[in-house]
């Protein structure tokens, strides 16, 4: 009895010492799984914020550049819009003036018919009529409308130029 007491006196301390040992072990793994895990989250963290150094240049020029077309597009639209208007408008002053030249030149050949009391042969008066006709619709007066025409057109190009420079900042046309 005495041996086996001091044999198993001998082994009881191994055996603490062995648990000891194997607690002290996990919790060495614990922690250098944690610690492990820490580092990978932080070089993740620090390679993303490189990542992102690199690629915020490229993409604000890219959205830079998205955002010039857009405004591009936007401008080319306003513009065409305000061109087709302006080409109906000439259609229709065009022919308002038309019928408004007609009918002043038929008053002007009525009113110089009964001044100068002209001979009532057809042909005297057809060919007085486009006399005056090309008279009054002549060179200087489709020279001044021309020009009219110009200029509105140019006030109008700079007055909804100020408008888009106001209105849409960086506006690129």
């Amino acid at each position: 009895r005495n041996n086996a007491a001091r044999e198993l006196q001998r082994f009881i301390p191994l055996r603490a010492a062995r648990a000891e040992w194997e607690v002290r072990q996990a919790r060495f793994e614990l922690e250098t799984a944690m610690a492990t895990e820490i580092q990978r989250i932080a070089r993740g963290y620090i390679a993303r914020g490189r990542v992102m150094m690199w690629m915020t240049p490229k993409h604000n020029a890219t959205a830079t550049f998205l955002q010039s077309n857009y405004r591009m597009r936007l401008a080319r639209d306003i513009v065409a819009e305000e061109r087709a208007l302006l080409v109906v408008k000439n259609e229709r002053i065009v022919r308002v003036q038309c019928a408004a030249r007609c009918c002043n030149a038929r008053k002007v050949m009525h009113k110089a018919r009964l001044d100068r009391d002209w001979p009532p042969s057809y042909d005297q008066s057809l060919r007085a009529s486009g006399v005056l006709g090309r008279v009054y619709r002549g060179h200087m007066a489709r020279r001044e409308v021309r020009n009219a025409l110009f200029a509105r057109f140019l006030i109008e190009e700079v007055h909804w130029h100020v408008l888009r420079t106001k209105m849409g900042g960086r506006l690129q046309r």
